[in-house]
C-alpha cells in the first residue's frame, strides 16, 4: 500500500526542498515539476495551495539539467512519494 503524504509533511518537504537546489533554473527543470504533479497525486489531502505557486507554465520548463545528485529525485525517493508501507 502507497504511503500518502499529508499537507504538513508535503510543506516541510517542498521547504527542505526549495532550499537544496543548487541552481535557480532547477525550478523551471523538469525533473521539479514532474516532483511537484507526483507530490500531488500522492498526497491524502490537497496541496495545490502549496504546489500551485511553484508551477511554471509549460512553454518556460525545460529538460533536466544533468545535476547529481538532482535534489527533486533525492526528494522523492526519501520523503515518502512512492514509498510502501509494511500494512
Amino acid at each position: 500500500m502507497k504511503r500518502k503524504i499529508t499537507h504538513k509533511e508535503a510543506a516541510k518537504i517542498l521547504g527542505d526542498l526549495k532550499g537544496s537546489l543548487p541552481r535557480d533554473e532547477c525550478q523551471t527543470c523538469e525533473c521539479y515539476q514532474g516532483f511537484l504533479v507526483q507530490l500531488g497525486i500522492e498526497a491524502s489531502e490537497d496541496i495545490r495551495d502549496l504546489t500551485d505557486p511553484l508551477n511554471v507554465n509549460p512553454f518556460e520548463m525545460h529538460g533536466c539539467l544533468g545535476c547529481d545528485p538532482c535534489p527533486p529525485a533525492d526528494a522523492f525517493m526519501e520523503s515518502g512519494p512512492g514509498k510502501t508501507t509494511d500494512h
